[in-house]
């Protein structure tokens, strides 16, 4: 049994209120320089949960000094349940440190940090992530040039040197990209969402774990338009474990499929095979991570080629590297994205 997804604010409603705040914002937050009317910048909220990752953590930090936008509020939330990463924080004055009690999760983390956080846009990161000093200003300008739209996002960079971009037909109405597990460039820290768009969708749920970030990504796109940068703005490491690539993220895309059933009643039929694609192909990689050659990879890689509603002659060529193992399936991946960087 499914439940219905609850009700939210209609997208209608949301823009009306967002064109009503956008001319009061202009009416009152206007200052007058040399003859010339200045919008005032507004805040950006940074929120970094973080969990025994003290190193990779100041590198972040760092990075949000070197953004080419201000003024930004950095907001660290602790979730190690010991102050983990108190002393290491410290040697950053500007940054608002909070520090639970005990361990409650990354969403619950994150919404901590909404609740003291005072910017009129958020953007959260991973205490793994580093962003491009561009970001947040090509990200504000682009939501400003475009009224509908309350979230933008970029392209990513992984440390071996693979890039993910949107493609050029993923931008404005999302939904249905958004139900499809469209994945790889909606991660939280490809994401500039503004405030209000949050209040009306959160608080963030801790219900689908490990698979947080599809959750918003579907609500976001249920009230409101994207925008889109073509370009690797968010670098983010290979090593060490994430949950987004685990089991219990697997149980959460199979949660956020019955979650939305109504939607994908509504949407398209390729859209729910895509979906069921990128799931088959997480429990594909899961079983691959186990063991050096799996016929349950396989299997599950099989499953992939037959829901992929495009891309087919790509997914077969996966499946068939995953016959030869982990070691068949890495040097089949290494060797795709050299030729898709060639073709860029």
């Amino acid at each position: 049994m499914h439940s219905d997804p609850p009700e939210r604010t209609t997208k209608h409603h949301f823009l009306l209120g967002k064109i009503y705040n956008q001319c009061s914002a202009f009416a009152t937050n206007t200052r007058h320089i040399s003859g010339l009317q200045h919008m005032n910048d507004e805040i950006i909220s940074i929120i970094i949960p973080t969990y025994f990752r003290n190193e990779q953590l100041a590198e972040t930090i760092r990075s949000v000094h070197e953004q080419r936008y201000d003024p930004v509020e950095i907001i660290v939330v602790d979730d190690s349940g010991e102050g983990h990463a108190a002393d290491d924080v410290d040697e950053f004055e500007d940054v608002v440190y909070i520090q639970l009690a005990e361990n409650r999760g990354a969403q619950a983390a994150r919404n901590v940090g909404l609740d003291v956080a005072t910017g009129e846009y958020v953007q959260f990161l991973d205490d793994d992530d580093r962003i491009d000093p561009e970001k947040l200003p090509k990200q504000v300008a682009a939501l400003r040039e475009r009224p509908n739209a309350s979230v933008a996002f970029c392209g990513i960079q992984y440390d071996s040197g693979e890039v993910h971009l949107p493609p050029p037909e993923v931008s404005g109405t999302v939904l249905e990209q958004a139900l499809g597990f469209w994945n790889d460039i909606w991660r939280y820290s490809t994401l500039l969402v503004e405030r209000s768009a949050l209040d009306v969708v959160g608080p963030l749920q801790d219900t689908f774990e490990g698979s947080g970030d599809i959750w918003l990504r579907v609500e976001l796109a249920r009230i409101t338009e994207f925008v889109a940068i073509r370009e690797p703005l968010v670098f983010v490491g290979e090593g060490g474990e994430h949950l987004g690539l685990s089991w219990t993220a697997l149980e959460s895309r199979w949660k956020l499929l019955d979650r939305y059933e109504p939607l994908y009643d509504e949407a398209d039929r390729d859209v729910r095979r895509h979906a069921l694609a990128e799931a088959n192909r997480l429990k594909a990689l899961l079983y691959l991570r186990e063991r050096r050659w799996s016929p349950r990879a396989i299997l599950a890689f099989a499953r992939v080629a037959y829901y992929a509603p495009t891309d087919r002659a790509q997914h077969i060529a996966e499946l068939a590297a995953s016959l030869f193992g982990r070691s068949g399936h890495e040097l089949g991946r290494r060797f795709q994205h050299a030729v898709l960087d060639q073709l860029r």
